[in-house]
């Protein structure tokens, strides 16, 4: 019904961010895997998104280790 769309679009957009581009084509790629793997477009996005800025955060605590240690070293 119309305003029950109505209502569903007007929370939506109050609950949800969504703007993610890619080339054309690529969703359905991305969405085959997805669903491959047993999730969801959503779930295996998001689940991407936290793995790889736990990783991003993982290599630049390495980084920091390293360049301290060899501070450490030079004097």
């Amino acid at each position: 019904t119309k305003p029950a769309t109505i209502a569903k679009n007007k929370y939506n957009a109050k609950a949800y961010d969504r703007k993610i581009a890619g080339q054309k084509g690529e969703k359905d790629k991305i969405k085959d895997h997805a669903q491959s793997k047993g999730e969801s477009l959503n779930g295996f996005i998001n689940r991407a998104i936290h793995e790889t800025m736990s990783r991003d955060k993982t290599e630049y605590k390495q980084q920091v280790l390293l360049y301290s240690t060899s501070l450490m070293l030079i004097k």
